[in-house]
């Protein structure tokens, strides 16, 4: 059995895939990156293929039109210029981040008239999202004079091996500007084999971590974050506990802010006065966003419940798996909240 040129370099391409997402142990640099991207050109390349089929189908079975040599050179051409179209679109849309802006009121006194969150979340650190990335989301964040920084999970890929020069990114989240500090909840990705290397950086990187745990910022609300709902792999030995036994009692007057990665417990917050979460990247390729629409009551924005609990759930700053984005926006998402205070 021979194999032609274009075969074997398919197969070499594809492996670059496998290694990056089997082989975690190893730093593949280079060679990961080349795979994640190979993994997204691959995915354009079966989505437009596939509705190039159905169109074609359609042509022939449904509306009899003889499919000659002039219409299969014409889809044929089409195909080739929508698969690099769109991946080069995908991949430019997903490293242009852009400043998605909320206002929130809470009917609650506080002892400071407002407070300037500044959020994002699913950044998946890996052979993609590195330095780089790491240094623009910063330098857009502290053009914004925030009161607190939250990081509401996913902020590793699964892998902390496959996170190169981490010494330098932790030096970058160190530069965080803000009057609380930086918080964050891990999400189902902060997890795995490399757990306990994950956590060791975060805590050399002047990050908070609060898993099943609530804050007291400045006497002013009260910060709550949860462990998710379901980490791929170690995540450590703490419990997912109710929600009632994380809220101090004594602070219920204050506002009450919690942090869960994914959005799928939103309707148990009654008691909170605003709900951070992200995972879902809004599905990040077009059609996926209609999936998580329905497997969500929130899987994008804003939304306030019967009992006026504030939602906002951030599609991300990142990617998971194919590096690109096509109807969806990287994001930081900047929250102004203002308090009752009569």
């Amino acid at each position: 059995m021979s194999f032609s040129i274009a075969q074997i370099i398919f197969v070499i391409c594809s492996m670059t895939t496998i290694v990056a997402f089997t082989m975690e142990e190893i730093y593949w640099g280079k060679i990961g990156a080349f795979g994640m991207y190979w993994f997204g050109f691959i995915c354009i390349a079966l989505m437009i293929l596939t509705a190039s089929e159905i169109f074609m189908s359609v042509l022939k079975h449904v509306v009899n039109i003889q499919l000659s040599t002039t219409i299969l050179y014409t889809v044929f051409i089409i195909n080739v210029v929508s698969i690099f179209g769109f991946f080069g679109y995908g991949i430019l849309t997903a490293q242009n981040i852009v400043i998605t802006q909320y206002n929130v009121a809470i009917d609650k006194n506080s002892s400071i008239p407002s407070l300037k969150i500044v959020m994002f979340s699913d950044l998946h650190l890996g052979y993609v999202n590195g330095v780089a990335h790491v240094e623009k989301i910063v330098e857009r964040m502290n053009t914004i004079e925030s009161d607190i920084i939250i990081i509401v999970g996913d902020l590793f890929d699964g892998n902390y091996n496959s996170v190169g020069k981490p010494e330098v990114i932790r030096d970058t989240l160190q530069k965080f500007k803000s009057n609380y500090g930086t918080y964050m909840v891990f999400g189902n990705h902060d997890a795995g084999n490399s757990f306990g290397d994950m956590k060791d950086f975060l805590e050399s990187s002047d990050v908070i971590i609060l898993s099943e745990e609530s804050v007291i910022i400045n006497d002013t609300i009260v910060l709550i974050g949860r462990k998710d709902l379901s980490p791929i792999g170690n995540q450590g030995s703490v419990e997912r506990k109710d929600f009632d036994v994380l809220l101090p009692e004594e602070y219920n007057h204050l506002p009450i802010i919690v942090m869960d990665h994914q959005p799928a417990k939103i309707n148990e917050y009654e008691k909170a006065d605003l709900v951070l979460a992200g995972h879902t990247h809004q599905g990040q390729i077009f059609p996926f966003s209609l999936l998580t629409k329905v497997l969500y009551d929130l899987d994008y924005g804003y939304k306030k419940n019967d009992r006026d609990t504030q939602v906002i759930v951030s599609s991300g700053v990142g990617t998971w798996g194919p590096p690109l984005r096509l109807g969806t926006v990287s994001e930081i998402v900047e929250i102004d909240v203002t308090f009752k205070n009569e």
